[in-house]
């Protein structure tokens, strides 16, 4: 099952609205959670597989596994498969961003 970048987009809007909230709750009420208390709460994010990401980001499946073994890109090891959450994938997008006045369109090849 391919997950759309909206369906991504959206619950990671959920996701960073129910933290957020989650957060200011444990903030007013005046305690600290323990690290492993916000990981338990924080465990729920979705998680792609290697298959899924590269369907996502059109490009294969050894491509992701290069990306995970190189450390690129985050991801949990589950038996003997790979999942990468959904955050993580965002962040990875978010950090290769490229700057438009610094693009040599000359250098792209067209595909």
């Amino acid at each position: 099952m391919a997950v759309g970048v909206e369906g991504i987009n959206r619950a990671r809007d959920a996701k960073v609205a129910e933290v957020s909230s989650f957060r200011s709750h444990v903030a007013s009420v005046g305690y600290q959670l323990s690290p492993h208390a916000w990981a338990c709460h924080t465990m729920n994010a979705q998680l792609l597989t290697a298959g899924e990401v590269a369907d996502l980001l059109r490009v294969s499946t050894m491509t992701v596994y290069r990306l995970i073994r190189g450390g690129d890109l985050p991801a949990v090891r589950v038996g003997r498969s790979y999942r990468v959450r959904s955050i993580d994938l965002d962040s990875y997008l978010d950090a290769q961003l490229v700057d438009p006045t610094t693009v040599d369109l000359d250098d792209v090849a067209e595909a």
